[in-house]
C-alpha cells in the first residue's frame, strides 16, 4: 500500500513540473520613454534542449514628434526605430523555479505560477506565456 501512495506522489510531483524542453515563451510588455512616446519591448526565451535557452529581445520605437516647433508651425516627425538581440544561456529547473545564467553574466529567475512564468525587470512584473514550441531535427 505504501508503495502505491509513494508512487501516486511521485506521478503527481511529475505531472506538475513543467517541459521547457524545445518550448517558446514570449513577454511583451510598453515602456514609457520621456520626451518620445511608448516603445514596445519584447522578450522571447526559446528552449533549445533540456538545458540551453536563448534570450531574444526586440525593442520597437514608433516614429514619434518632435519636441520643437518650427518657423512655420510644422513640427516634425523622428522616425522609428527597432534593434534586437540574442543571449544564450543554460537553465535549470528546481522546486518551481526556472534559473536562467546567461553567457554575459546576466541571471534571470522566474518563478512557474498557473501556467505562467513570472519575474521582474527593472521593478515591472513581467508574465511569461507559452507562446509555441521550437522546430525539432531529425
Amino acid at each position: 500500500m505504501n508503495i502505491i501512495r509513494l508512487l501516486s506522489s511521485i506521478m503527481i510531483v511529475l505531472a506538475a513540473r513543467p517541459v521547457f524542453n524545445h518550448s517558446i515563451w514570449t513577454n511583451e510588455r510598453e515602456e514609457f520613454v520621456a520626451d518620445a512616446g511608448t516603445m514596445t519591448v519584447t522578450t522571447t526565451l526559446i528552449f533549445v534542449s533540456r538545458s540551453e535557452v536563448i534570450v531574444r529581445s526586440q525593442s520597437v520605437m514608433p516614429p514619434y514628434p518632435s519636441m520643437y516647433v518650427n518657423e512655420n508651425g510644422e513640427v516634425d516627425t523622428n522616425p522609428g526605430w527597432e534593434s534586437g538581440w540574442d543571449s544564450r544561456g543554460k537553465y535549470k529547473y528546481r522546486h518551481g523555479i526556472l534559473t536562467i545564467s546567461l553567457e554575459d553574466g546576466d541571471l534571470m529567475e522566474l518563478y512557474y505560477r498557473k501556467g505562467v512564468l513570472v519575474g521582474k525587470k527593472y521593478g515591472a512584473e513581467m508574465v511569461f506565456e507559452k507562446t509555441g514550441k521550437t522546430p525539432t531535427t531529425n
